[in-house]
């Protein structure tokens, strides 16, 4: 198979070496806009890189000559590494599959004003009054004519938070139904299955809104069409946002949360196995009833309750049309915490349903084509193996400063094993690059506020998959939505203490490694790798302390504005 005096590792680096070049100019014609054609080719390479890769690391583990400790730790990665593989590749697929595809708008439907009732929930916990009171007026505006509005306010002490929402339903009129429940389990299934306990007798469809989103006049309308085939469970829309363009922290989080409106579930959907993602949603009630309505077995429990849909024989829908825009939170705290949830809730659900998800001799008996337990199953795999590999790094970095202390490395390896994955790592941040600016955000400094803001949570998520996986259940926690007040910088910077931490140290190391091998091209890809890692959790500091800063500059801004308003110079809104 070699010629002679060629060994296994120079086969594979000279085939890792053709992947990653292959990938660099495929990925790099994709970002010149070149035909669909290349850009599948680029998916396939890519893929072809990721296999030739973990290879490398396995020809090379067996052809070095390696001390136990080094043998021994270098396996685990591989190992690590050789699980997430597939993960890996289907989440890369899924995400730049938008980037093979021509581009399509949403099929034009008919707006209907009648026909089939539907009953919208708004559940709600210690919310502002005047935020939740914004949603229920923008309900009653809308142009379709059979629905009641169920609002459930589950265990707010406060009554000043919930007696005014009590009241701004009555006004709106009987189709506008308030529910302080209290003490309520389930937190907020819970209280969705109170309102389905309290929905009209005749509803068919049931529309669940999170307090802080403001729905358009066609929300219901434009959706009620869909529901002809009698097989489908739910149609979701797309989740965007309000009041984020002046704020540069906001405009991050704004093109982080969006990606996998416009790639992800778009790709989802095209395979049959789109999500329920929590609000702006319309759900075939006899199908939510029959799966046993909302499950607080997770904490994101409106994926949860797609699986249980697509498993009982039912079909859902994803639509990317903005028909209702929300809140991104204005602190960091609160971005943070909220990932964590959407972390962690994912692999609750592969924890509770992997059964379902087994070939068919051995897998829960369910209606789940092979194509949905393969996607279901990544939905919680995808965090879960980027958990176990965060947790390999560590591994790896710890390895890493026991022998740069001995003052030798390891072993040694190839220049251009180096090269082929910096050039196969660069790549995949180019096509990542390439869907921000495509499918995404609207300009260059959008795209880099995004990136940003993708790396800030990559700490807090693996944190999160860690804990679900290994069966640690975190208190439901909403989302804070009053409006957030100045704090101190140190303050600031304390809400991403973790990362700060995890960020030096992995400087720390990184020096260590390039100071104790010079001219070591081990030392050089280590301190690469541990770079990557350290700019990831560094960026949770530089985000919290923009969030800070526009808070600062607003709380500065309020009173000139309420003077000029006095003065007619800014209209009062």
């Amino acid at each position: 198979m070699f010629d002679q005096g060629q060994s296994i590792v120079a086969y594979f680096t000279a085939v890792l070496l053709i992947t990653a070049v292959g990938s660099m100019a495929t990925a790099a014609a994709v970002w010149l806009r070149a035909p669909r054609p290349l850009a599948r080719l680029s998916r396939v390479l890519s893929a072809q890189y990721r296999v030739a890769f973990v290879l490398w690391w396995i020809a090379f583990t067996l052809d070095a000559d390696l001390g136990t400790g080094a043998a021994v730790l270098l396996t685990a990665w591989i190992l690590v590494h050789l699980g997430s593989l597939p993960w890996q590749i289907i989440d890369e697929y899924l995400f730049a599959d938008v980037l093979c595809r021509d581009a399509r708008s949403p099929s034009e439907r008919a707006e209907l004003i009648g026909g089939r009732r539907i009953s919208v929930h708004v559940p709600c916990y210690a919310e502002p009054p005047e935020l939740v009171c914004r949603t229920l007026s923008a309900l009653a505006l809308q142009r379709y004519a059979d629905f009641e509005v169920l609002v459930v306010d589950n265990n707010t002490e406060d009554e000043r938070l919930w007696r005014p929402v009590e009241e701004h339903c009555r006004a709106l009129g009987p189709r506008f139904r308030f529910l302080h429940v209290s003490p309520l389990s389930g937190a907020k299934a819970g209280a969705l299955n109170v309102a389905l306990c309290h929905t009209a007798a005749d509803a068919e469809l049931v529309a669940v809104l999170d307090c802080d989103y403001e729905a358009s006049p066609d929300f219901l309308g434009a959706l009620a069409g869909l529901f002809d085939d009698e097989r489908l469970a739910f149609v979701q829309t797309a989740h965007d946002y309000r009041d984020w363009a002046n704020n540069a922290y906001q405009r991050g989080c704004y093109g982080e949360y969006r990606t996998p409106y416009a790639t992800y579930m778009v790709s989802r959907d095209a395979r049959g196995a789109p999500l329920t993602v929590g609000t702006m949603c319309l759900i075939r009630r006899e199908a939510l009833v029959r799966a046993g309505g909302w499950s607080s077995v997770c904490a994101t429990e409106d994926s949860e309750l797609a699986i249980r849909l697509h498993a009982a024989g039912y079909r859902g829908r994803y639509v990317p049309v903005t028909l209702g825009r929300g809140l991104i939170p204005e602190t960091f705290a609160a971005y943070r915490r909220q990932r964590a949830r959407w972390i962690g809730g994912p692999v609750q659900e592969l924890r509770q349903h992997w059964r379902l998800y087994l070939p068919r001799r051995w897998a829960r008996p369910s209606a789940l084509s092979p194509a949905q337990k393969l996607l279901f199953a990544h939905h919680g795999m995808r965090e879960a193996a980027a958990g176990v590999k965060a947790v390999a790094a560590v591994a790896a970095a710890a390895g890493a400063l026991v022998f740069a202390f001995r003052g030798t490395p390891p072993a040694e390896l190839p220049a251009a094993a180096v090269v082929a994955m910096v050039t196969g790592t660069g790549a995949a941040a180019l096509v990542r690059w390439t869907l921000l600016r495509q499918a995404v955000c609207r300009s260059v400094r959008d795209s880099a506020h995004a990136l940003l803001a993708s790396a800030s949570l990559a700490y807090v998520s693996r944190v999160a998959a860690i804990r679900s996986l290994v069966g640690i259940r975190e208190p439901w926690r909403r989302t804070v939505k009053f409006p957030a007040s100045t704090s101190r910088w140190t303050a600031a910077v304390r809400s991403a203490g973790g990362e700060l931490v995890a960020g030096l140290a992995w400087l720390a190391v990184a020096a260590v490694v390039a100071v104790s091998w010079p001219g070591s091209a081990l030392a050089v890809l280590l301190a690469l790798y541990l770079l990557c890692h350290a700019v990831a959790c560094l960026a949770a500091p530089v985000l919290a302390l923009r969030a800070e800063r526009h808070l600062r500059r607003s709380a500065v801004r309020a009173p000139q504005q309420a003077r000029d308003r006095v003065c007619g110079r800014i209209p009062a809104i």
